[in-house]
């Protein structure tokens, strides 16, 4: 019996697959990594804003709310 080749089966399967899945291939990884990109860099940008001495969470809470 011959062995099992994961990464030949897997390239065989995504040859078969329709035009759509391939561009879902391409598409969500890359969204993914720009969407985890966005959440840090903000993430650092609200915690450099808050240069209170009050916690982080409640600096940014505050910071977040509309000016009066």
């Amino acid at each position: 019996m011959d062995s099992y080749h994961f990464w030949q089966d897997f390239f065989q399967t995504f040859r078969a697959s329709s035009d759509f899945i391939k561009a879902m291939w391409i598409v969500v990884p890359s969204f993914t990594l720009l969407g985890l990109t966005w959440i840090v860099l903000i993430s650092r940008f609200r915690r450099v804003m808050c240069v209170d001495t009050t916690p982080t969470l409640v600096c940014c809470a505050t910071s977040l709310s509309p000016t009066k």
